[in-house]
């Protein structure tokens, strides 16, 4: 094992420069959760969308840049799903 002044290296290749054993996975929900986005981006120019701010995110961003910020949501969505112990629901459209 080697130490440096800026991060410790780890033989183990679960691990990254930082020393922090959780990155790896952190890093992977990222991209499975920009993938799944991506996807549901897709299909959304394919298809069309009823989702009002997704159509206009699409049509103002460039797909990567709207990807991440729909990742983004799910991943709030998610956390408060699994941290407050509660049942996803679907949002009511509001009149206007």
């Amino acid at each position: 094992m080697r130490r440096s002044m800026s991060s410790l290296w780890w033989r183990d290749s679960n691990q990254t420069a930082s020393g922090n054993p959780g990155a790896v996975q952190d890093q992977y929900l990222r991209w499975l959760l920009v993938a799944g986005a991506m996807s549901v981006i897709r299909q959304a120019k394919r298809r069309g969308t009823n989702i009002p701010w997704l159509a206009d995110l699409i049509a103002r961003k460039p797909t990567k840049v709207a990807a991440v910020a729909l990742a983004n949501k799910t991943a709030r969505i998610a956390w408060v799903l699994l941290s407050h112990d509660v049942t996803y629901r679907k949002p009511t459209p509001v009149a206007g």
